[in-house]
Formats: structure tokens, sequence, C-alpha cells
């Protein structure tokens, strides 16, 4: 018996997509197939925010090495190093901040003495010499004048002190300073002598009366000093006949005079009743130059 076969091209047709496919599947096998857990890895099953994606993936769905755990080492390394420059800079502030008192606790309170509080001591002072020239009957010889608030000045004038062309108080000088020397001791101002001669006076040495001038100053200074006025409160100072008490009567005995000048400010500012010249220092040269040299 013979079988009739159908024609071969009835067995042999076109394969499909999937035919093919699958064939390729089968000859080329992937890694997924080898491997379940990365077939697992792959697809919609990672996504982007999942832990176990971002270690393998980057954030463009591209394969990336693991990273190493390493940085967490710099990291506490740093986190230390910052704790302890902190501790040191808290060591450091607690000194300073006990030391500024807190605003609960009062603030020291420093006094310094005013200027009003050394004005009003030279008006006291003024006030006990002119209750001494009262007393002593000094008017005509002692005469106290106060600037208030700057100076305070005694002056000493006429033959009561010193007579014509001498520097050597006399006994009712001293006997006048006594009082007042008590009441200047007690006093915290500068105390500036200033001497004067009348124009004209000169030493019996001839010196003229710039020297004549210094030298009564000199011994008004020391008289107080001995009697207890401190040293260290006393300048000197001598303008020969520079300053006379009025300008039309320089060759007044008042002129022969010295002034005790008790001073908040400039001990030895003149006060504004003398009169002022600018040929005292060059009357002084020219009467310190050799006569044959003129």
């Amino acid at each position: 018996m013979v079988l009739a076969l159908p024609p071969a091209e009835d067995f042999m047709h076109e394969p499909t997509p999937d035919t093919i496919r699958d064939a390729h599947a089968r000859l080329h096998p992937s890694p997924q197939a080898e491997n379940p857990s990365a077939r697992r890895l792959s697809g919609m099953e990672l996504t982007l925010g999942s832990p176990l994606a971002s270690q393998y993936l980057d954030v463009f769905n591209r394969e990336m090495k693991p990273r190493s755990a390493n940085w967490a080492i710099w990291w506490s390394d740093l986190m230390m190093t910052m704790f302890i420059m902190f501790a040191a800079l808290y060591a450091f502030q607690i000194p300073v901040s006990r030391a500024v008192p807190s605003p609960s606790e009062p603030m020291p309170v420093v006094v310094r003495p005013r200027p009003d509080d050394a004005g009003s001591i030279l008006a006291r002072v003024h006030d006990q010499i002119r209750d001494v020239i009262q007393r002593e009957g000094l008017g005509d010889s002692v005469i106290a004048r106060l600037t208030p608030g700057k100076s305070l000045r005694v002056t000493l004038a006429g033959d009561a002190f010193f007579i014509s062309g001498s520097a050597t108080l006399r006994p009712e000088g001293k006997n006048a300073l006594v009082p007042l020397a008590r009441i200047l001791r007690g006093a915290p101002h500068s105390l500036a002598v200033s001497g004067h001669a009348s124009a004209g006076e000169s030493l019996p040495d001839g010196s003229g009366p710039w020297t004549l001038s210094t030298a009564r100053s000199g011994e008004v200074a020391k008289f107080l000093i001995r009697d207890g006025v401190s040293s260290d409160r006393v300048s000197l100072a001598g303008y020969g006949d520079q300053r006379p008490l009025r300008k039309d009567m320089a060759a007044s005995a008042r002129n022969r005079r010295v002034d005790l000048v008790l001073s908040m400010d400039n001990p030895t500012e003149p006060v504004s009743e003398i009169a002022q010249s600018g040929s005292g220092f060059r009357s002084w040269v020219a009467e310190k130059e050799p006569a044959g040299s003129r």
C-alpha cells in the first residue's frame, strides 16, 4: 500500500516573531535566565526610590559600582573635631562670663571729684582768707580775688612785705604770711608764686627787676614751704616790671608784690586786670648783656 504524502511545501511556513524570539532565547540565554535574583532586579520591579535600586543604578538608570562605606570614618573624625573645637570655645568662655557681673548684681560706682567740688573748695579758701584779712587788718597789703571755677589770686603788695630794692621779707610780712600759710597748706590746688617789681627797681648789686622779682617769689615760697605747704604743689615765676597793676602807675610801691595763685587750670596765668607787655624778655636780655658789648 502506498501512502500519499502531501507536498513538502505544505509543512514549511514562515516562523512567527514569537517563534524567532523563543529560539533566540534558547540559543543565547540572558544573565537574567541564569541568575534569578538579577531577573528580579530588572524591569519594573525596581524603582528609583527603592534602596536596593539606588545601590546599583544611578538617577539615569545606569549601572554603577557599589560604593565603599569608608566615608563614615571620615565623617566621624569631622564630628569629633568639631565637638572638641566647640568644647574648647566653651571652656575659654567660662572665665569671661564669670568676670562680667550679671544684670541683677549692682555695678561698682567709681566716685571722682567733680569740677564743681574743686570750685567750691576754692571758694571756701577765698572766704577763709578774707576772714583773715579782716581779722588781722591786712586790707592795705593783702588782696584776695576769686575767679569762680578757675583761680584764686592772693596779692601781697606794698612796703609791708618788701622795701624798695630788697628781696628780704619784712617782719610784718612774715606775720601776715603765717595765717595765710595755714590756710593754703590745706588746699588741694597747685600754688604758683609769682614775683613782681616796680619800674626801675633793682637789687643793691645792680641786678635788675627780673632777678629781683624772682628772688622775691623764692623768698615767699621758702617761707610757705617751711610753714607746711607741700613743695610738690609750688612753682615759681618772676615777671620783673613787665606786669604792673596799672600801666600809668608802673613805679608805684604796690607793684613791689608777690602773687599767690591757686588754680584749677593754669596756675601761672595772669588775671585780666594786669597789663601785658611783649618786650619783657628783650629787656631782660639787654639787662644781662655787659656794658662793653652794647
